[in-house]
């Protein structure tokens, strides 16, 4: 994962903007390909809820292997 060699290895923030509102950002980290979502609020069900969403984009078994690893800072 740290050799970014594979791809599927993607880090997750959030931004917030100056209302309630926040920005989902995953980073590929050997592209650094960008999936970057909006959503109503930085809270942990919307979070839940877009991957969820990317979840049955790919469907189960894509979403796995697009999907590794998510790394996200501690805060």
């Amino acid at each position: 994962m740290e050799s970014r060699e594979d791809f599927g290895h993607w880090e997750m923030d959030t931004v917030v903007g100056k209302g309630r509102a926040a920005l989902l950002v995953l980073t590929e980290r050997k592209t650094l390909l960008q999936i970057i979502r909006k959503m109503p609020s930085k809270n942990q069900s919307g979070v839940i809820r877009e991957l969820d969403k990317l979840e049955r984009k790919y469907g189960a078994q894509g979403f796995r292997e697009r999907f590794k690893s998510i790394t996200m800072d501690k805060r």
